[in-house]
């Protein structure tokens, strides 16, 4: 069987201080900034990068050939905090040798294909500002292994 990593990324997350939330996504690189850079969102993340890590050694506890994982991140609407907790996982296991591939499920729905008219904004578009989406996978990675450090005994 192939059973699914579960990711809870519903709760009280304040990605954006302007008030777009609901024209952006999860995508925009401000929003993934203040994920791995405020305290509160990056502890936050600590725990779901660490709830990520116990449910990844207990799957390869139960089947130790597997090589293919799918992991769900998921929130209420699937735009914001459950993209943006994914696109960081992804970076952080990319960031650590790992292949990953993201790709928000929900984004049929979001307006036009994102924020703006015909596609995505700047700030949201994947395309957009390469070296501030790898410094934000350098450190949601460094929070990762921050967190298995720190983690008692999975």
């Amino acid at each position: 069987s192939h059973d699914a990593l579960l990711l809870d990324a519903g709760g009280d997350w304040h990605l954006f201080k302007d008030g777009h939330s609901s024209s952006h996504t999860g995508q925009n690189i401000e929003a993934l900034e203040r994920l791995v850079d405020q305290e509160f969102h990056r502890r936050k993340l600590s725990e779901l990068l660490l709830c990520f890590a116990s449910q990844f050694i207990h799957a390869r506890e139960r089947d130790p050939n597997r090589k293919i994982f799918t992991v769900a991140v998921f929130c209420s609407w699937g735009k914001h905090r459950s993209v943006a907790v994914s696109e960081a996982l992804a970076g952080a296991l990319r960031e650590l040798g790992a292949w990953a591939e993201h790709e928000p499920l929900c984004q049929v729905a979001w307006k036009e294909g994102g924020c703006g008219r015909g596609g995505p904004c700047r700030n949201c578009s994947m395309d957009a500002h390469t070296a501030r989406r790898n410094a934000v996978a350098k450190t949601a990675s460094a929070v990762l292994k921050e967190a298995l450090r720190t983690a008692p005994e999975l």
